[in-house]
């Protein structure tokens, strides 16, 4: 398989950044760990031609003996599937079986809408000759030229995507108002065709910043069902054509603590699984949330049907998506279950719940006023016009300080303040600081088109209710305001005994 079809979109710019890197590195399926794509730099380094790495499984990069195993590289990867990205040094061996010393980091991204594993490797051999021989993999510093590279990279990175996704706000909410408003077929098929590529763009933008910075997410109570239902395109993405999903829309409003990352992931991984049990990956997949009793938390779960009244297998306990998904629920404090019923094999990931976060009392959902701030004229107008056509008051300003001076004349007039994070004056976070001196209660929506909660100062992180990634549609917006404006009503030193 090529990068043109592993990355799915624009493949001569991938392909462009892909060769030209100096660092090796190789993308993986992470279920049977088999080399999808190499770069020349990988080519270089283990001596191998193209055609000949493509293939390659994670075992011909071992040592027979611990801790440079075979088990011991699917314990990192497994720790990158479930943990995050991970970073340490490995000897290896090339073609001509020469041993040498690499520093290794692993990712679990996605990749036209597939889980795959990125490998980037660098030889250290040079640096480890001179130091005694290592009790086992360990996490170096790297050195200052490539931290500061790569960080010169990746704020790059983020700069040009912030303006990307400003840029398609406006484009992908107006066509979906013109879309809504269209009655002639031929401009109805050209605004679906615009909508599919802004769909198309976005993912761009976000595999450019997966590439670019750790995926790091910060774990917190939330409700399950909005990061289950982000992922559902991709979960369907990743089944066999002979494979449907049926999704249950959440009424329960199932909660857990954990982050968005982590529910999809599950999600994935379910489906994936699921699939697999299928006999001739033929079958129908049901996913839905429900509440766990005793009243402790949740469960996630895919139900597996065959058809022609076949009966669906139990799917491998061994491969490294079981195994991921398995320390992700443990991690997390839960377990996976796989339970043989009539209709099928169903399985389930349970997670403990957020029973004090169920029990609080808190505002009911309600329309109010909203104080939207951004510098972007073109998203402040699309933004004022999505939210008054769902039954809310706006008041929209250019620019931080505007909004603070605002909110100061009558801090009771607002129910929610949504707010950009890079402006001119006053950054995002100084911004809702200084909103929360003067109301504590006040939920406060962060919206970027380069950021997640995850990568904010953590000083400031319990001012925000929520993050909108930018570019976002009419019923992201308005779904991110609804569950704001339906939290308890709790101020910083509240959530800081909770």
């Amino acid at each position: 398989m090529s990068t043109d079809s592993v990355m799915g979109y624009a493949p001569d710019l991938y392909r462009a950044i892909f060769d030209a890197l100096d660092d090796g590195v190789s993308i993986h399926d992470p279920n049977s760990g088999s080399v999808l794509d190499v770069n020349p730099a990988i080519i270089r380094m283990f001596g191998y031609d193209r055609e000949e790495a493509l293939g390659l499984t994670m075992e011909r990069f071992c040592l027979e003996s611990e801790p440079f195993s075979h088990a011991d590289a699917l314990a990192w990867i497994s720790k990158a599937l479930t943990m995050g990205p991970q970073r340490f040094k490995w000897r290896t061996r090339d073609k001509n079986g020469r041993d040498f010393w690499i520093e290794v980091r692993l990712k679990s991204i996605s990749l036209g809408g597939q889980t795959r594993l990125l490998t980037i490797v660098r030889e250290i051999n040079a640096l480890k000759t001179s130091e005694p021989p290592a009790a086992g993999p360990t996490c170096p510093e790297g050195d200052l030229h490539s931290l500061q590279r790569k960080a010169g990279v990746g704020f790059l990175a983020g700069d040009i995507a912030h303006g990307l996704n400003n840029s398609l706000t406006p484009i992908l909410g107006y066509a979906a108002e013109a879309r809504s408003m269209a009655s002639d077929p031929a401009m109805a098929f050209c605004l679906d065709e615009t909508l599919k590529a802004c769909g198309k763009a976005k993912d761009l933008v976000s595999s450019l910043l997966t590439l670019s910075r750790p995926n790091e997410s910060k774990r917190e109570a939330m409700y399950l069902w909005p990061a289950l239902e982000s992922c559902l395109q991709a979960a369907r993405a990743l089944l066999p054509p002979g494979v449907s999903l049926d999704v249950q829309e959440d009424t329960s409003q199932a909660m857990a603590v954990v982050s968005t990352g982590e529910v999809q992931e599950i999600i994935l991984s379910l489906c994936t699984i699921a699939a697999q049990a299928l006999p001739g990956k033929r079958g129908n997949l049901a996913l839905r949330l429900e509440p766990a009793f005793p009243a402790s938390g949740c469960r996630v779960s895919v139900l597996a049907a065959a058809r022609n009244g076949e009966t669906a297998g139990e799917p491998d306990m061994r491969g490294s998506v079981m195994a991921s998904v398995q320390g992700l629920a443990k991690s997390l404090g839960g377990s996976l279950a796989l339970s043989p019923r009539a209709d099928g094999l169903e399985l389930s990931v349970l997670l403990p719940g957020v029973v004090e976060h169920a029990k609080a009392e808190s505002r009911p959902s309600h329309r109010g006023h909203i104080l939207f701030i951004d510098d972007d004229a073109a998203i402040t107008k699309l933004v004022c016009k999505q939210l008054s056509s769902a039954g809310y008051i706006v008041t929209a300003v250019s620019n931080s300080d505007e909004g603070l001076r605002r909110f100061s004349q009558t801090p009771s007039e607002f129910d929610c303040v949504v707010t950009d994070l890079l402006m001119p004056g006053l950054c995002g976070q100084a911004l809702a600081l200084r909103i929360r001196e003067l109301r504590p209660d006040l939920p406060v929506l962060l919206c970027s088109g380069n950021c997640d909660l995850g990568n904010l100062d953590a000083s400031s992180t319990h001012c925000f209710a929520g993050f909108i990634p930018k570019p976002f549609c009419k019923r992201e917006l308005t779904q991110a305001v609804s569950m704001a404006l339906a939290q308890p009503a709790t101020s910083p030193d509240e959530r800081d005994k909770e």
